[in-house]
């Protein structure tokens, strides 16, 4: 395919002036931007001059023309293709334009021409590195940042200029600073171009100016009265900033962790939810593409603060692998943690954090009876709760408190009075290092939070006092989940769909692993008694409980691998053996409980961890634990309660979970071919999702289902006794059948392959269709998607010549997905052909003609078959030599002198069966039936009659001849005798004519006597004594007696001698009827009288023509060389042997004979 050539350049600028005269201004700024496009990507060169010729729409009335051209401006600036002096020139030319335009009333105008100013800002600065004369240019647009600064803080300034201004201010900021050295960039220019010696810019006042603006934008990220849509783009905007300028990741990592408490404090739930989203999506971002630019402590509370966002493990993988180079060995249980000393808080915010925490502990205290609690365990449900108090402040109070009671585990804590005074001021200005300043600052705050539990009326345990059940404790806490786990908020803003916040199920989960990990720093013993007794609590309603359950196995993870796996697979076993319920299918508990697991080898279960970082990054040759209990609870022969929720399971992990996804998908690739329905459907619909788009799935599930059926020639196969081997003529007949069922002949008709009424399928029946469909049902899962794999279907259909069983029953479960394939196109384009099907109908393999005749009939039962179908059809029956099956299903749609030529074909298909005699009906009934039929009914008994039919065909013709007999609604009985008067007046009578006849005569009686005895008498009036219709003349005219007595008066003597001698009774019937009619003088009968009599009459001479009427032109005379003329005479037991060698007795002939 040939790219088209771009628009010509005077094409162009004649479309530009006719767009300027556009009196429409909506349409005008249409084509401006559609001409304006092509400028910039075909001829770039023409930009600066038509931006210099435009300038005068700066004063346009419309703002839309205004806009459009800033923005042409803008690209013009911006454009790389351009040469720099091009670029600065325009910028020039445009700046005081520009800079007017930045009070414009329209917004639109406004943040085009802040955008355009800060590519000009850009183009300055890089002019004045190589002539400081531009200096004093520079400078403007420092002070154009200067002006636009006030107006983010107005609330009536449009979002839209708020971005341009922010937008301008990241700009500034990476000209103002150092860019790495061959690293692509935005912003390709800064001050790594500058000279040391430059008479201007002054490299060490310019970076703290540019640090200074990018402190602003951390300022005004975390300002409680920035509205959201400008927080979540400032956030992105220093992103942007950290990743194309490192020397501020770290400056900018610690700004937005200062933002996350303002915008936790937020009250509109969805501002809170988007700034919290796009923070934690920013903190992730900073640890991906900065990691080696922060410090070990920063990253530590990146990945705590990403954590509290809901980051899930997988996402901070990389910063626990960022960090294992510096990190120190674990501590022992006895010892305490070292945390790091918070940081400076503003005293407001302290005070505000302070009165939450009251406020939150007083909760706590009238929901849950605290009076029995230990001081651990409130105080860590009191600190985890505070979402508003720093991370780093929480963990450092959680570690001294942890560090007292470990100490002094027999001396109660001082408890200091409950206030609600603020935090001294030493929290807020304490510097890192100050070690004294901060532990006091610490203790002031736990004692603040005791002294919440001494107004509650919390008491310590003395020394004689019986020690308290940790269980028993955690318990109540526990079962308190329904009050104080709420859903969080369900919101919906204008145009938004609802939104649930989930914040206090987060909340509690949390709160609920920080308990679990406290108490747990008992002997091993009471450790594992706990443990036990915690699953047993969220296994009894797993749904529910599963999250803060995980949450302790996280913490255990980063402390004991080992035992967090054994423990995590010790649960997995219960859920999954259905020993704790889950939800319905659509229940997403199992996924999060396996997905949020970090992925650990099987080897972790049975040996002590060594190596971390080897456990972290597992083998994907080693067998993974968890996904060969899904993969054992998936391919069960029968499916347990979790079922559903582990197929879910592995499809999610082949999804989300890279380090599992190969072990899952190999998984779900297994229950494909389960052999019952119900387990391998799921598994089916979840890998087809991934054919054909996926580029590394795809064509593995592709390969994995051809495989799957190709397996069937070689496996070994349940053979049903009942499935005999199928002949050729059986195929031929079942085909055909399968023809019928595409019109509407009988709806209650079984379709091929389906159980008609009788005895029930044996149990190898049942077991081999089992076995089929189970290598079968994915690939055709997949043709739904892509009709070109049928022809894969087709191939191996061919290859399975030695299982007809099979091939039956592959034959009977095609035809739905082939109706599912048409219909769905038709929905899409109707009249049309599924994609690639025609290609796989006209190619198909030798031995896979009944199953793709299967498919061209049910296509054409969907649809209306197009005129490219018909002709595929017809061409390949003409040029593979097919039989009159391919015919069939487009017969309807082929022309007359076609089907003429080819009737013999259809004639064929009768065998005797009776579905192959409905099969020709349906035939007769396309071809003739209808307003306007393609050949008339009566033309078509007509050509039913031809002599060109031989040998078994004669035969099949007969019975074709009793099906159109049968069919009386279309072939009535006035019809088949307009034909057979038809055939009788040919100038060469059909062999099989007087059997018609007769049939006709015995099936419609009275109604065809009149046209049968028109037959009789014309034949007879044409000579047909001696012909080899003779003897079928005689049955058909006996037959028709005594209606037809005086056609035996117009044959010649030997004619009525001969047929006197075959109807013994005639003679006394001719006689009574002569006499009755009064016929005795006639000449004709003069001239037969002695035959009549038997005693012939020499003296009355013969008549030479007959009574009624004479011969008709071109009669046929006696067969030459048989001496007198007359056929053979009756044999001894009075049988005849007539002249077309078939029997014949004086008796009536029946209509079956």
């Amino acid at each position: 395919m040939t790219t088209p050539a771009p628009p010509d350049a005077a094409q162009l600028i004649a479309s530009l002036q006719a767009a300027l005269v556009d009196p429409d201004a909506t349409a005008k700024a249409a084509r401006l931007a559609d001409v304006s496009a092509a400028l910039v990507a075909a001829h770039p060169q023409l930009l600066p001059a038509v931006v210099a010729q435009l300038q005068p729409l700066l004063q346009d009335p419309a703002p839309t023309i205004r806009a459009w051209y800033i923005a042409l401006v803008d690209n013009t600036l911006a454009h790389r293709a351009l040469d720099a002096a091009a670029r600065t020139a325009v910028a020039c030319q445009a700046v005081q334009g520009l800079a007017s335009q930045l009070s414009d009333a329209a917004p639109a105008v406004v943040k085009a021409a802040v955008l355009a100013v800060a590519q000009a800002s850009v183009l300055f600065f890089d002019k004045t590195i190589a002539d400081p004369s531009f200096a004093q240019t520079w400078q403007s647009m420092l002070q154009i940042r200067e002006m636009l600064a006030p107006l983010l803080d107005q609330p009536t300034v449009n979002e839209g200029v708020k971005f341009a201004i922010l937008k301008l201010h990241q700009v500034l900021a990476m000209l103002l600073s150092l860019a790495p050295p061959d690293t692509p960039t935005s912003v390709p220019v800064s001050l790594a171009r500058v000279p040391p010696a430059h008479p201007v810019l002054r490299a060490q006042e310019l970076l703290v100016a540019g640090t200074a603006i990018t402190q602003f934008l951390l300022q005004f990220a975390a300002a409680p009265a920035t509205s959201a849509p400008s927080a979540t783009a400032t956030i992105n905007l220093l992103v942007q900033l950290a990743r194309e300028r490192p020397q501020f990741t770290s400056s900018i990592a610690n700004g937005l962790l200062a933002v996350l408490p303002s915008a936790q404090s937020r009250a509109d739930t969805l501002d809170r939810a988007s700034i919290l989203r796009t923070l934690k999506t920013a903190l992730l971002g900073l640890t991906k593409i900065s990691a080696a630019n922060l410090d070990h402590e920063t990253a530590a509370r990146v990945a705590a603060a990403s954590e509290v966002l809901g980051a899930k493990w997988h996402e901070l993988a990389h910063v626990a692998s960022a960090a294992s180079a510096t990190t120190t060995p674990a501590a022992p249980a006895s010892a305490p943690a070292v945390v790091a000393p918070p940081t400076a808080t503003d005293p407001a915010v302290a005070q505000a954090a302070l009165e939450e925490r009251l406020a939150i502990a007083n909760a706590i205290r009238q929901t849950i009876d605290l009076m029995a609690l230990p001081h651990p365990i409130v105080v860590e449900m009191i600190v985890q709760s505070l979402h508003s108090i720093p991370q780093d402040q929480i963990d450092f109070a959680i570690a001294r408190y942890r560090e007292q009671v470990l100490t002094e585990p027999d001396t109660p804590p001082p408890v200091a009075a409950a206030t609600a005074t603020a935090l001294p001021n030493g929290v807020t200005g304490a510097d890192e290092d100050d070690e004294m300043v901060v532990d006091g600052d610490a203790d002031a705050a736990l004692n603040q939070a005791r002294g919440v539990l001494s107004a509650s009326g919390a008491r310590s345990t003395s020394a004689n006092a019986p020690e308290a059940d940790y269980w028993d404790l955690l318990l109540r806490v526990l079962e308190a989940d329904a009050r104080l786990a709420d859903d969080g908020d369900v919101v919906q803003g204008p145009g938004r769909k609802p939104l649930r916040t989930n914040r206090g199920r987060g909340l509690w989960t949390r709160v609920m692993a920080g308990l679990m990990h406290l108490l747990d720093h008992t002997d091993g013993e009471r450790s594992r008694q706990l443990r036990n007794r915690l699953s047993d609590w969220a296994c009894a309603d797993f749904v529910r409980r599963a999250e803060p359950l995980l949450a302790w196995i996280l913490r255990d993870w980063r402390r004991d691998r080992a035992a967090a796996a054994k423990w995590y697979i010790s649960i997995l076993d219960r859920v999954l053996n259905g020993t704790s319920a889950l939800g319905d299918g659509k229940d997403l508990t199992l996924v999060r409980f396996v997905a949020d697991m970090p992925p650990f080898p099987a080897s972790l279960l049975c040996e002590p961890v060594k190596d971390d970082a080897a456990c972290a990054d597992m083998d994907q040759d080693e067998p993974d634990p968890v996904v060969s209990r899904l993969r054992a609870v998936c391919v069960a022969e029968t499916p347990g309660p979790a079922f559903l929720a582990a197929v879910r399971t592995l499809k999610e992990l082949v999804d989300f979970v890279p380090a599992r996804r190969e072990q899952a998908f190999v998984a779900l690739q297994a229950v494909t071919t389960h052999r019952t329905k119900a387990n391998r459907a799921p598994a089916i619909i979840a890998l087809k999702r991934y054919y054909p788009a996926h580029k590394t799935l795809g064509h593995r599930v592709r390969a994995h289902a051809v495989e799957s059926m190709r397996k069937l020639a070689s496996m070994a196969l349940p053979t049903p006794a009942a499935v005999p081997p199928m002949s050729a003529p059986g195929v031929a007949a079942a085909a055909a059948a399968a023809a019928a069922a595409a019109a509407p002949v009988d709806e209650d008709e079984p379709e091929e392959g389906a159980v008609a009424a009788g005895p029930p399928p044996s149990a190898a029946q049942v077991e081999l269709e089992s076995v089929v469909l189970a290598q079968c049902e994915q690939l055709f899962a997949l043709c739904a998607r892509d009709p070109a794999l049928l022809g894969e279907v087709l191939n191996t259909y061919s290859e399975l010549a030695a299982s007809p069983a099979v091939q039956v029953i592959v034959r009977a479960h095609i035809a739905p997905l082939v109706r599912a394939m048409a219909t769905q196109q038709h929905q899409k384009v109707p009249g049309t052909l599924p994609p690639g099907l025609l290609e796989v109908l006209t190619s198909f393999p030798p031995g896979a003609e009944t199953l793709t005749l299967r498919i061209l009939v049910v296509l054409t039962q969907c649809i209306y078959p197009p005129p490219v179908l018909v002709n595929a059809v017809r061409e390949l029956h003409d040029v593979r030599k097919l039989d009159g099956r391919f015919l069939l299903p487009v017969l309807g749609q082929l022309d007359r002198t076609y089907v003429i030529a080819h009737l013999g074909e259809l004639i064929d298909l009768l065998d005797g069966s009776e579905q192959n005699k409905k099969v020709f009906k349906e035939a007769v009934h396309r071809i003739s039936g209808g307003e306007k039929p393609m050949v008339r009914p009566r033309e078509f008994f007509v050509a039913l009659h031809r002599d060109e039919f031989a040998g078994d065909t004669v035969r099949k013709t007969i019975e074709a001849i009793h099906v159109c007999l049968e069919h009386a609604t279309l072939l009535t009985p006035a019809i088949v005798g307009e034909a057979l008067i038809a055939m009788a007046d040919q100038p060469t009578w059909p062999k099989l004519l007087f059997r018609t006849v007769l049939d006709a005569y015995a099936a419609h009686k009275a109604a065809l006597l009149t046209p049968a005895k028109h037959v009789i008498h014309r034949v007879a009036l044409r000579g047909v004594w001696g012909h080899p219709l003779w003897a079928g003349w005689v049955r058909a005219f006996q037959a028709t007696l005594p209606s037809s007595m005086a056609i035996a008066l117009t044959l010649s003597p030997d004619a009525l001698n001969d047929v006197l001698d075959r109807i013994a009774p005639l003679r006394e019937q001719l006689l009574a009827f002569i006499e009755a009619k009064n016929l005795q003088r006639q000449p004709r009968v003069l001239a037969l009288w002695g035959v009549l009599t038997g005693t012939p009459d020499p003296s009355v001479e013969a008549p030479t023509t007959p009574i009624e009427a004479t011969a008709a032109p071109g009669a046929l005379a006696p067969t030459p060389g048989s001496g007198s003329g007359l056929p053979p005479k009756p044999s001894a037991a009075g049988r005849w042997n007539g002249g077309n060698g078939s029997p014949s007795s004086a008796a009536p002939v029946s209509a079956s004979t």
